[in-house]
């Protein structure tokens, strides 16, 4: 018993520094080089290293080489078994508002070690609240209207079901 107890300290010791000391800079640009093939940029980001994690301040979101729009701050962490992306203000840019004249004040996206299938997913915005996952194999977004504030930007790409806002689209 003694030497399972040691065990699992020394693998929670070795995953902890693992978290803390794991070359957050260089994942990043991992990603950024994976995320090329869909000819998904981000540009002009600060890049900070934080404990478990990386801060991107002020970068600019490009798709296909078009300004797409614009992020106050990224955060990426891990702790434990959890990942999550937090973002803060995006703003899309004058020439696609007339498309989604929304801003996105808050973003969280979330992924749990014990649900590999999906990715949780909250936004907070003009139009109020959308929560809802990504569910990875079926390539499928689904997202609920929780809080409705200002939502005839929206309107046009959702459906009404059963009382509720929903959008839902596949990749």
């Amino acid at each position: 018993m003694q030497m399972v107890k040691r065990f699992l300290l020394i693998l929670a010791a070795f995953w902890v520094a693992l978290l803390l000391f794991a070359p957050w800079r260089e994942l990043y640009f991992y990603a950024e080089k994976q995320l090329t093939p869909y000819q998904i940029q981000l540009r002009d980001a600060t890049i900070e290293e934080i404990p478990g994690g990386l801060r991107l301040l002020h970068p600019e979101l490009y798709w296909q080489g078009i300004d797409l729009a614009r992020i106050d701050r990224i955060t990426f962490r891990t702790i434990l078994l959890v990942s999550e992306l937090r973002g803060e203000k995006l703003s899309i840019q004058k020439a696609f508002q007339r498309f989604a004249p929304v801003t996105v004040k808050r973003f969280l996206l979330r992924y749990y070690l014990w649900s590999p299938r999906q990715i949780s997913i909250r936004l907070e915005g003009s139009f109020g609240i959308l929560e809802g996952h990504y569910d990875i194999p079926q390539r499928a977004l689904r997202l609920t209207l929780v809080k409705e504030e200002k939502i005839n930007a929206l309107r046009p790409y959702m459906k009404h079901r059963n009382g509720v806002w929903v959008y839902e689209r596949r990749f």
